[in-house]
C-alpha cells in the first residue's frame, strides 16, 4: 500500500492511499471523535458523494446496498472505516468529518484484468485456445 501527504490549506488534510482489487482496507481519519460523518463513492447523478452515516451515528445508510454493507464496518476506535474485498467501484474519495474539520483519503484500486479468448466459428467446435493476459495500467 502507498501513502502519500498532500497539504492543502485550512483544516482539510488529503491522504492517498492504493490498495489492491479484493484486498481489506482501513481508511483511516484522523478527527478525534467516535462515528464521525463519512461520505464516499459512488457519486450521485448531481455529483456530490453518498452519505455513509451521519455525524454520531454508529449505523450506515442502507442506500449504500447490500454488497458494500457487507464488506463495510466500523475499526475498533470508531472512527475508522474498514472496507474487505475492495473492488474498482471502491476507488474515489472518501471524507470523514465533525463540525470543525474534515479528512480526506482518495483510494486508487489496482487490479489484473483477466481475457479469456476463444477464436471460434459459429459452424466449427472451438479449435483454437489461446489465454490472453493484460495489465491494466492507470
Amino acid at each position: 500500500m502507498a501513502i502519500s501527504l498532500q497539504k492543502t490549506s485550512g483544516l482539510t488534510v488529503n491522504l492517498t492511499q492504493t490498495v489492491e482489487t479484493n484486498t481489506t482496507v482501513v481508511i483511516v481519519c484522523q478527527i478525534n471523535t467516535q462515528y464521525p460523518s463519512w461520505n464516499g463513492p459512488p457519486l450521485l447523478t448531481h455529483g456530490s458523494l453518498t452519505t455513509y452515516n451521519y455525524y454520531g451515528s454508529p449505523t450506515f445508510n442502507l442506500t449504500l446496498g447490500q454488497d458494500k454493507l457487507q464488506r463495510m464496518s466500523w475499526a475498533d476506535n470508531n472512527r475508522d472505516i474498514v472496507l474487505n474485498h475492495v473492488t474498482r467501484a471502491d476507488e474515489g474519495t472518501y471524507e470523514c468529518y465533525s463540525r470543525t474539520t474534515s479528512w480526506s483519503v482518495i483510494l486508487h484500486v489496482r487490479g489484473i484484468c483477466m481475457l479469456y479468448m476463444c477464436l471460434c466459428s459459429s459452424f466449427l467446435p472451438c479449435l483454437i485456445k489461446r489465454q490472453v493476459h493484460l495489465e491494466c495500467k492507470s
